[in-house]
């Protein structure tokens, strides 16, 4: 059995994703209105720089070379990445509504992560958070646990009392103890 496939223009794909998105619940408003803005981009680089109409007609080669667009134009990596998410949910909709028979974004490859060091407190940004919780023992605790251990807010926020291991007595210095870092991996603090 042949599967028809209709062949509006890539303007016309990009209303009805565009009213696709209006309708789902499946993203947030931000992510709805970051992705209809994205397809757009993607719509407008392809007819102007690679004279495509049609959907049909794209090809990877195309894709990579919007993004290659966006990085020479100082796009982060982290907004490409949600542009190769937007392209393939766009392209995605494409092939579901039998607009076209194969998504060329299916095998689109994002940027990798940037990864940067984690940004340490001065020693008076250290002083000035620790006075500011110097009134509220809860509070004041919960900063000298973080800035003595090094523990991640979230970590700290799934911390039990059966996670803390205290020594025997005061003057004995603590054994390692453990905080799950990612929820399934522990990570180890003095």
């Amino acid at each position: 059995m042949k599967i028809a496939i209709r062949r509006p223009s890539l303007a016309d794909s990009l209303t009805r994703y565009t009213e696709h998105l209006t309708m789902t619940r499946q993203y947030s408003e931000r992510t709805k209105r970051e992705y209809r803005d994205d397809a757009a981009h993607v719509v407008e680089h392809l007819a102007t720089r690679c004279q495509i109409a049609r959907a049909a007609s794209v090809q990877r080669p195309h894709l990579t070379a919007f993004l290659a667009h966006c990085a020479v134009f100082g796009h982060a990596v982290s907004t490409r990445r949600r542009s190769v998410a937007a392209i393939r949910s766009f392209f995605a909709f494409l092939v579901h509504e039998r607009i076209i028979a194969r998504s060329p974004a299916e095998h689109l490859l994002p940027p990798e992560r940037e990864t940067r060091p984690p940004r340490v407190l001065s020693e008076d940004e250290y002083t000035r958070l620790r006075d500011a919780a110097a009134d509220n023992t809860r509070d004041a605790a919960l900063i000298e646990l973080a800035l003595q251990t090094g523990l991640r807010l979230s970590e700290i926020a799934r911390l039990r009392v059966a996670d803390v291991v205290l020594p025997p007595h005061p003057w004995t210095p603590p054994s390692d103890t453990s905080a799950l870092s990612d929820g399934v991996h522990p990570r180890l603090t003095h």
